[in-house]
């Protein structure tokens, strides 16, 4: 949530509760859910019950998200094809429906919260478009963790805007390293096993900021 802090979409206090309340909500999950990145376009999948997209960071780069089993399974059919895969370390399966249970919890926090619109353009990573006053409601933060993240369309966007200097902020490099992928003439790379790019922190070269898993905006945009 860096990217909404630095555009002035609530106040630190509010950011820090938001976070806290997501993380001890999605602790007290189940285990059972898996994460992978596949060499792979979103139109290749033809993905069965129980495994979603959770993230396209690439023309061929994808996260896959959901049972353990499934994605187990998508991740060895994908291998066995030639293509790079990685298992994700994590046994929470973002951007699925493992995240459904605790929704109605999230919703009630973030209705209690500050809510503003950016002052700072934004754009969505799960709409690839810039976003106003329905960032101000509790529904835009649920559908921001649940919907999947669309990394390339959003750096697209950017580019297309004239951005050339993107920033990441956060303790990982995964979509730093997922640029040159979505940029003209760059080449795709699987996300690294070590963490779901499925959010993340670019910005303009006159500014900046992002986040682990919603939006961005420079200084004119970011995407994160």
């Amino acid at each position: 949530m860096a990217a909404a802090r630095a555009a002035g979409m609530f106040s630190l206090a509010d950011g820090c509760r938001a976070v806290g309340t997501l993380t001890r909500l999605m602790g007290a999950l189940p285990k059972g859910g898996a994460m992978a990145a596949l060499e792979a376009s979103p139109q290749e999948l033809g993905l069965g019950p129980g495994v979603v997209v959770a993230a396209v960071n690439g023309p061929r780069a994808v996260v896959v998200s959901g049972d353990r089993d499934a994605v187990t399974a998508v991740r060895e059919e994908w291998a066995g094809r030639g293509r790079r895969t990685g298992a994700l370390r994590t046994d929470v399966a973002a951007h699925s429906a493992h995240l459904d249970p605790p929704l109605d919890a999230y919703r009630r926090t973030l209705e209690t919260l500050d809510l503003r619109a950016p002052r700072l353009p934004l754009v969505s990573d799960i709409t690839a478009k810039p976003v106003g006053a329905e960032t101000a409601t509790a529904e835009f933060w649920v559908r921001e963790l649940r919907e999947p993240v669309r990394f390339a369309d959003a750096v697209g966007l950017l580019a297309q805007g004239g951005v050339t200097t993107y920033l990441e902020l956060g303790p990982g490099e995964v979509p730093a390293g997922l640029l040159d992928g979505c940029l003209p003439g760059g080449e795709a790379e699987p996300s690294s096993p070590r963490r779901p790019a499925t959010g993340g922190t670019c910005t303009k070269s006159t500014r900046n900021t992002g986040s682990d898993d919603c939006v961005s905006a420079p200084p004119a945009a970011d995407v994160g």
